[in-house]
């Protein structure tokens, strides 16, 4: 099942990170909007922690 995860109001660089919660289910993080790259993909890491998730990683990037 397809979920929307970020939806953006602006441009720039955005991000996603995929970790897993202790049960092993998988957590996202995202983020958009940056005006760099690493701002982007540390966000997008902090956010998918702040959810539950370890060891995130980006696994997605973009500009636009």
């Amino acid at each position: 099942n397809c979920q929307q995860v970020v939806d953006c109001k602006k441009i720039g660089y955005g991000a996603v990170a995929i970790g897993e919660n202790a049960q092993g289910a998988s957590v996202i993080g995202t983020s958009c909007g940056f005006g760099n790259l690493a701002g982007a993909k540390s966000e997008a890491v902090k956010q998918c922690a702040k959810y539950g998730g370890l060891n995130c990683a980006v696994k997605n990037t973009w500009n636009g």
